[in-house]
């Protein structure tokens, strides 16, 4: 059993360098297809760093590159805005957003704009309206329908 160990110790450096040098090899090639697909992209795109974190985990992954622990996402960022210098990064709450320069008012504008909380707020009051007109319209049942029911069933403004 110790023959073995020794003789795997003495082939793991050849090993290790080979396997080095696919990882280096590997996630230069990633890199470029991300930056190829940013930069491709349409002016006007946020990107989550989150989701071109795990693009490029996933590609890694298809090219049978293993990487040792997990891949870092501010050295991720800094690569990409090394090659697309008219990226920027723009921390937002939870998430790092990654956008072009020429689009980062609109884009803070919009995300700032948009919230759940006037959504709810906007349903809630809709729905107070809709029950007070239901329960402002009275109807009876005697037992017959009359000839204009359907008509009288839907409250007239």
């Amino acid at each position: 059993m110790l023959n073995v160990y020794n003789k795997a110790s003495r082939q793991n450096p050849k090993t290790k360098k080979e396997s080095k040098e696919s990882v280096i090899n590997g996630t230069i090639i990633v890199l470029a297809e991300l930056i190829e697909y940013i930069d491709g992209s349409w002016s006007g795109t946020v990107f989550k760093l989150a989701d071109l974190s795990k693009l490029y985990s996933k590609r890694l992954e298809q090219l049978g590159v293993v990487m040792e622990g997990k891949s870092y996402t501010t050295h991720l960022t800094n690569r990409i805005l090394v090659f697309i210098p008219d990226l920027q990064d723009h921390k937002q709450v939870r998430d790092v957003l990654l956008i072009f320069n020429e689009d980062v008012g609109e884009a803070l504008k919009q995300t700032t704009s948009y919230s759940h909380d006037d959504e709810g707020i906007i349903i809630a009051k809709s729905a107070k309206i809709i029950r007070r007109d239901m329960l402002d319209t009275k109807y009876s049942f005697t037992g017959t329908f009359n000839d204009k029911c359907q008509q009288e069933s839907f409250p007239q403004r």
